[in-house]
C-alpha cells in the first residue's frame, strides 16, 4: 500500500521550493536593480544651467516623511495571480520644492494607455518592478504619472528606465491607483547606473 505522507512530501515539495525561488527572485529584483536610496534623502546638487537635476524617490516626500518608518515593499501574491487589485494607501503629500523642475529620474514604467501603433503613451512610473499588480501599489507620493507623445515603444516592464522631464505636484486617480505627482516626458532611455 502507498504511503500517503510520501505522495503529498511529493506534491508539496516542488510548490514550497517554486514559492521560495518567487520570493527571493522578487527580493533579489528589488534590490539589486534599482539604487539603493539613503533612508533619508540628501539635498541634491543644483543642476548645471540646461541640465535636469537627478532625483531620488525619497526626495518626493515631503520632510516629514523622509524622518518616518521606512516604507516596505509588499511582496507579490504568486498563488493568487487571479485576485482582485489591492487597494492604494499611504500619503498624497508632496515635496511641493520639486513643482516645476526638470528632473531625471529612474523606475519601472507600468503603461496605462498606448497608441494604435503599441507605443505607450500614458503611464505610471513606480520605484521598483511589480507594483500595481496584485499587490498594493505604492503610496501617491511615490508614483508619477506621466505622458509622453507621439509614444514610445517599451520592450519590457521589467527594465528600468530613466526618464527626463519636468516634474508637478498634481494628482492623477486611475482605476488602478492614484499618483500625486505628473511628468510631461521629454526622453526615455534604458537606466544603468552612473
Amino acid at each position: 500500500m502507498p504511503d500517503p505522507t510520501r505522495s503529498r512530501r511529493t506534491i508539496l515539495l516542488p510548490l514550497l521550493c517554486g514559492l521560495v525561488l518567487g520570493v527571493v527572485g522578487v527580493f533579489v529584483g528589488v534590490n539589486y536593480l534599482m539604487p539603493e536610496s539613503p533612508s533619508t534623502a540628501a539635498a541634491a546638487p543644483a543642476p548645471v544651467a540646461g541640465q535636469a537635476m537627478e532625483l531620488d524617490w525619497d526626495q518626493l516626500l515631503p520632510e516629514q516623511e523622509r524622518e518616518g518608518p521606512e516604507f516596505e515593499i509588499p511582496l507579490h501574491d504568486y498563488l493568487n495571480e487571479d485576485g482582485p487589485a489591492m487597494k492604494q494607501f499611504g500619503s498624497f503629500a508632496t515635496n511641493a520644492e520639486l513643482d516645476g523642475k526638470r528632473v531625471r529620474v529612474p523606475g519601472f514604467v507600468v503603461p496605462l494607455d498606448m497608441s494604435r501603433d503599441e507605443r505607450v503613451t500614458e503611464f505610471f512610473l513606480v520605484p521598483y518592478f511589480g507594483a500595481c499588480i496584485h499587490i498594493p501599489p505604492p503610496p501617491p507620493n511615490q508614483i508619477i504619472h506621466g505622458t509622453v507623445q507621439p509614444g514610445f515603444q517599451l520592450d519590457s516592464i521589467y527594465d528600468p528606465q530613466w526618464l527626463i522631464g519636468t516634474l508637478k505636484v498634481q494628482t492623477k486617480e486611475t482605476d488602478i491607483a492614484s499618483a500625486a505627482y505628473t511628468l510631461v516626458v521629454e526622453s526615455i532611455e534604458p537606466y544603468e547606473e552612473d
